[in-house]
């Protein structure tokens, strides 16, 4: 990049893609390779970069081609209505929140989710109740919730008014969603999905079923991580009259920007368009491509690539053929390490790296030459590596995890904690006291710690060993934490 250069972001952007790399990484568009062939033979896209004029409807109150196209979409992935998301599953997890659930009523969350979903509390003024996830044994993986679980919290809590779920994880894995959806409807509990990484499902028969078809109430679903659509799109889909259709469309309009992007909304438009025309085949082409990488990686030692074993573990319903996780525990080389080394001296570019595993995310646009590549680059790292890569902190990892323990213990909501005052301490100082912020390894986002609860030591003993490896956390300003000071 030019020292002197004005435009950082831009020119970043340039000299990345000028790069070539291999990518197992979001967006689902690959690149722009997989977009629809209509936004593809647009040479000037940018005339698509309009704002609301005669002919073009308004995404607020559609009365002509955007409420034929929401129209089309609800059709295509089988819901009573679609609402295209223009601000991502971020502002479809925070709308279907406040949707259903007034302040100061009760809702039942799965704990391992989204940072949205923290949002979303905290603007609704609602008061979660928490459901630990399973754990996957051996791993730090959480996935869903048995119904076990449930039951004892519709038990515990029966004024609650909804129960939200994240399914599939970041990994993919799926719970039993037809099961929990009938034990919430049997106790009127209205059933809110997040379902971002899942939208592909409806749209090929070796993939977990959708919630959307499972008869869940609310579900959001991001187009640009497993669909070919541009970065920030997402739709809404809603099912039944268990809430106030007209409440979800007012806080949409209030949430969303009042000048949608044309741009990204056309890009929903035609990835619906090509997925339901072309959606098994370029899926099946996925699929393949992650089973050919399972047999290839699973050949190199000290790494195991899981596959349908998963399958009725903890947790575990079903998952996702197009995703490798790739278990590098056993290597004693941290994933954060070999996704770096990947990054800088193989120009392979990978989803997502934890302690004990690589995340990959497949599309139609990966091949097997992509996946050789990938093979021989991991090879080679493990070969070479020396004492000083080796960098897994001393400590039993198996457990590092909070849903390897109690959950933290919540002194406040949310909500009640993004008025309080605060004060910058030093992580260690924090122990004790109440986080104002959430603290979570970043991606996929999932807080290790909510605003509201309290720090223990064992909680700052595994930051400081997640930040030894390379994790990003976010809530953790050089060393420095924000907590309640009154």
């Amino acid at each position: 990049m030019p020292k002197n250069s004005k435009a950082q972001i831009f020119d970043a952007i340039k000299n990345f893609t000028k790069e070539n790399k291999v990518s197992f990484h979001m967006p689902g568009h690959f690149g722009g390779i997989l977009l629809p062939e209509k936004l593809k033979a647009e040479n000037n896209i940018f005339a698509f970069d309009i704002t609301e004029v005669e002919g073009l409807d308004y995404l607020h109150q559609p009365n002509g081609v955007i409420k034929n196209a929401q129209k089309l979409a609800a059709k295509a992935f089988g819901a009573d209505k679609t609402f295209f998301l223009v601000n991502g599953s971020t502002v479809g997890v925070i709308s279907m929140i406040m949707a259903s659930v007034l302040p100061g009523e009760k809702i039942l969350v799965q704990r391992n989710s989204h940072q949205s979903v923290i949002s979303g509390l905290t603007i609704g003024r609602c008061k979660p109740v928490w459901m630990k996830p399973e754990l996957v044994y051996g791993t730090l993986i959480a996935t869903g919730i048995s119904s076990q679980t449930l039951k004892k919290a519709i038990l515990e809590n029966p004024d609650a008014k909804a129960v939200l779920l994240t399914s599939p994880n970041y990994l993919g894995m799926t719970q039993d969603m037809q099961e929990l959806i009938c034990i919430a409807h049997e106790n009127n509990l209205i059933v809110l999905v997040d379902e971002a990484h899942g939208a592909h499902f409806h749209f090929n028969s070796n993939l977990p079923s959708s919630s959307v078809d499972l008869g869940a109430d609310i579900v959001t679903q991001s187009t640009h991580k497993n669909l070919p659509a541009l970065t920030q799109t997402a739709l809404l889909h809603t099912n039944g009259t268990r809430f106030e259709i007209q409440r979800l469309k007012t806080i949409l309009s209030m949430l969303q920007s009042s000048s949608p992007s044309y741009l990204l909304m056309s890009s929903i438009d035609c990835c619906i368009e090509m997925v339901t025309e072309q959606g098994e085949e370029l899926i099946n082409k996925a699929i393949e491509t992650a089973h050919y990488g399972r047999k290839i990686l699973n050949e190199i030692d000290s790494v195991e690539v899981f596959n349908e074993e998963l399958i009725g573990t903890k947790g575990i319903k079903d998952w996702d053929k197009t995703k490798l996780i790739i278990d590098v525990s056993k290597t004693e080389m941290s994933g954060f390490k070999i996704k770096s080394i990947l990054h800088e001296k193989y120009r392979i570019e990978i989803e997502f790296a934890s302690i004990n595993y690589l995340l990959c995310l497949i599309t139609a646009g990966n091949t097997k030459k992509d996946i050789d590549k990938l093979s021989h680059s991991l090879k080679e790292i493990l070969l070479n590596r020396k004492e000083n890569e080796m960098k897994i902190a001393q400590i039993k990892t198996k457990n590092l995890s909070i849903f390897a323990r109690d959950l933290p213990d919540q002194k406040f909501t949310p909500s009640e904690v993004l008025y309080m005052n605060s004060k910058t301490v030093n992580l260690e100082e924090a122990i004790g006291k109440v986080s104002k912020n959430i603290i979570t390894p970043y991606p996929p986002g999932i807080p290790y710690l909510c605003p509201g609860e309290i720090i223990t030591k064992n909680l700052i003993r595994e930051i400081e060993v997640l930040k030894i490896n390379g994790a990003l956390i976010q809530g953790i300003h050089n060393n420095t934490v924000e907590v309640i000071s009154s």
